[in-house]
């Protein structure tokens, strides 16, 4: 499974979905799986604007009590947790976090709304969506009960590009990884192998 997930949040449900998924898909793996919680201070000069000094430790102060309730959130889930605060424009801290850290899976809310809000709320998601290097999950804000993790069917939408193929072998990939964690977590009985049972027949007899 994935080693190392990391969850951009904010104040919203659909961040908060986010999370919950997270947390799902870092249990259905095995215990070596970490969630990285993020929160980013949009320091661009359409986000702050003349926003001074004092401004920016507010929204600073603002981010850690939110990673500190998020944290809360994974670890009682009994899941590792790490958090940071990030400045800087979202999608990019976004990206070279999850570049400096080795990530593995990305997991962003989106609102699931339509017209300037949509674009307004879901720019930093489908920026992560079409730049990043890693899979990206991305969790609508209401679904994440709705969703059940290991996954009980995987759809995959395929036009025959090199995109569709790389997500193709990425949704069998994680589908091998569930089952396989699965089996290791439930199947507690230790299987001698067959070789040195034999080999152990042989002497005796």
């Amino acid at each position: 499974m994935y080693r190392r997930i990391l969850v951009p949040i904010d104040d919203s449900a659909c961040s908060t979905a986010a999370l919950e998924h997270a947390v799902a898909v870092a249990r259905a793996g095995d215990r070596e799986t970490t969630v990285h919680v993020v929160h980013v201070v949009d320091t661009g000069p359409d986000a702050v604007g003349s926003a001074g000094l004092a401004d920016l430790e507010a929204f600073d102060e603002a981010g850690a009590d939110l990673l500190e309730s998020a944290v809360g959130r994974v670890t009682s889930a009994d899941v590792a947790a790490v958090p940071e605060v990030l400045q800087g424009d979202p999608t990019e801290a976004i990206l070279t976090y999850a570049g400096d850290h080795d990530v593995d899976l990305i997991v962003v809310g989106t609102h699931g709304r339509s017209g300037v809000r949509r674009f307004l709320l879901g720019s930093v998601a489908e920026g992560v969506v079409r730049a990043a290097d890693v899979p990206v999950l991305t969790v609508r804000e209401g679904t994440a009960e709705a969703a059940t993790c290991p996954y009980e069917r995987v759809l995959v939408a395929t036009d025959g590009s090199a995109f569709a193929r790389a997500a193709l072998a990425e949704g069998v990939e994680m589908t091998e990884r569930q089952l396989l964690s699965a089996f290791e977590r439930h199947h507690i009985r230790k299987i001698e192998p067959l070789g040195e049972r034999f080999d152990s027949n042989l002497h005796q007899a």
